[in-house]
């Protein structure tokens, strides 16, 4: 009597359906450290900003009719308490600020000395952010009829050649270049400004980090995936053999 065989009794659990516990971890491995990349840059843009000038008191440009006793700066940030300074000259280079620079916040305070009269006066101020890195910048405003060597230089130029008008037209055209030097100059300090922007060397080492273990996570999961086809692979070659070898013996009558 030939012994009758369920179907797939004896037969061994199918590798396809199994999945290794490191493979069924890999995963929520991977999303755990992508949610934590995600979370590191979406931080990354406020920690890397620096603090900028909001407000100035007096403003850029603006024209009082009595000098100030003192010039604010407000800026986006807390300021730290040291390394400051606020320097207030007039047009012929002297300064008329006095004391030293108070911090309170965002505001920044520097004194301007009393005897301060008509005169066209440049702020050029430097602080350091709350992130730790020095942010700078200068602007004028005006008192009065603004600097008195203004109207020196044109009564020099009246009595340099009275009546002579190609001479007066000789004295615009060489005093022109001069007049041009206050927007290279308001240029200039652009750059200046901009370069206490550069991404601080924390935040590069930061970004470089994350960046490798995202790779590294890739390549684990690359590597993973293709093992795990091979050892499907083979395993589906082994149940393939089995079935054969049952095939032939049924019929042999075995």
């Amino acid at each position: 009597m030939g012994i009758s065989r369920t179907p797939g009794a004896g037969a061994r659990p199918d590798h396809r359906t199994r999945l290794r516990p490191a493979a069924r971890r890999l995963p929520a491995l991977l999303g755990a450290l992508l949610a934590l990349c995600l979370a590191l840059f979406a931080g990354a843009p406020a920690a890397q900003a620096h603090d900028e000038l909001l407000q100035a008191d007096p403003a850029d440009g603006a024209t009082l009719e009595q000098a100030p006793d003192r010039i604010t700066l407000t800026y986006s940030g807390d300021i730290t308490a040291l390394g400051n300074e606020v320097r207030v000259t007039d047009s012929q280079g002297k300064t008329v600020s006095t004391g030293d620079v108070t911090v309170d916040g965002t505001h920044v305070i520097q004194r301007i000395s009393p005897d301060a009269g008509d005169e066209t006066y440049t702020v050029s101020w430097r602080v350091v952010s709350s992130d730790g890195h020095p942010i700078e910048g200068t602007y004028s405003f005006t008192v009065g009829q603004g600097g008195a060597g203004q109207p020196a230089a044109s009564s020099s130029a009246a009595a340099h050649d009275h009546g002579d008008h190609d001479a007066a037209e000789h004295h615009e055209h060489a005093t022109s270049p001069a007049a041009t030097e206050s927007p290279e100059q308001a240029t200039s300090s652009a750059p200046a400004s901009a370069e206490g922007q550069s991404l601080p060397l924390w935040a590069v080492a930061l970004i470089g980090a994350v960046g490798a273990v995202v790779l590294v996570g890739v390549i684990i999961l690359v590597v993973a995936s293709l093992r795990a086809r091979r050892t499907r692979g083979a395993d589906t070659g082994r149940e393939t053999g089995r079935g054969s070898e049952h095939d032939d013996d049924a019929a042999n009558g075995r």
